[in-house]
C-alpha cells in the first residue's frame, strides 16, 4: 500500500492498539498466540494456588483476581488460532464445534467434580487446590504441544485459500 493510501493510515493506527499476542507476533515475526495462553495458564495456576492458601479474605481477593486475569489471557489468542487454521468458509462451524467441546470437557462437569471431591474431603479449599492448579498446568502442557504447528498450520490454510480451494482437505 502506498503511504498516501487512507486505508494504510487507518491500519497503522489500529495496530497501535494491538494486544499482547499481536505485538509478540509482529516483534518475533512468527505466531505468538499459544505462548500467551500458556503463560496465562501457568501464572493462573500459581495465583489461584496462592489465593487458596491465603489466610485472610484481604489477601485472598488480590491473588484470586490476578489468577482470574491470567486465566483470561488465553481467550483472545486462542480464538484467533481457531480462526487462523481453518478456511474462512468453515470458520463459523469450527468455532462452534470448538466451543461445544470446550464446554463439554470443562464447564459442564466441573461443578459436579469439585463438589464430589469437596464432599469426600470435607474441604472445598483442598478440593480446589487438588484440581485447579494441576489442571491449569495440564492445559499449559497440552497447549505447548501445539507450539511447533501453530504457524505452519496457519500458513497451510492461507496457501490453500490462496490456491482457490474453498473446501477443507482431509
Amino acid at each position: 500500500m502506498a503511504a498516501t493510501d487512507p486505508d494504510a493510515a487507518s491500519h497503522d493506527r489500529s495496530g497501535d492498539r494491538a494486544l499482547i499476542a499481536d505485538r509478540l507476533t509482529r516483534s518475533r515475526q512468527s505466531a505468538s498466540n499459544l505462548p500467551v495462553g500458556i503463560a496465562g495458564f501457568l501464572a493462573g495456576a500459581v495465583f489461584v494456588a496462592l489465593a487458596l492458601l491465603m489466610p485472610s479474605l484481604a489477601l485472598f481477593v488480590p491473588m484470586f483476581l490476578l489468577g482470574a486475569a491470567c486465566l483470561y489471557l488465553y481467550n483472545g489468542p486462542y480464538t484467533a488460532i481457531k480462526q487462523n487454521v481453518v478456511l474462512p468458509t468453515v470458520r463459523a462451524s469450527a468455532v462452534t464445534l470448538a466451543l461445544l467441546i470446550e464446554h463439554l470437557l470443562g464447564d459442564s462437569y466441573a461443578p459436579f467434580a469439585i463438589g464430589k471431591l469437596s464432599d469426600a474431603l470435607q474441604s472445598l479449599q483442598v478440593a480446589l487446590l487438588i484440581l485447579l492448579p494441576p489442571l491449569l498446568l495440564l492445559a499449559a502442557v497440552f497447549a505447548a504441544m501445539g507450539l511447533r504447528d501453530e504457524e505452519g498450520d496457519g500458513r497451510s490454510m492461507e496457501s490453500q485459500w490462496a490456491a482457490g480451494s474453498a473446501e477443507p482437505t482431509s
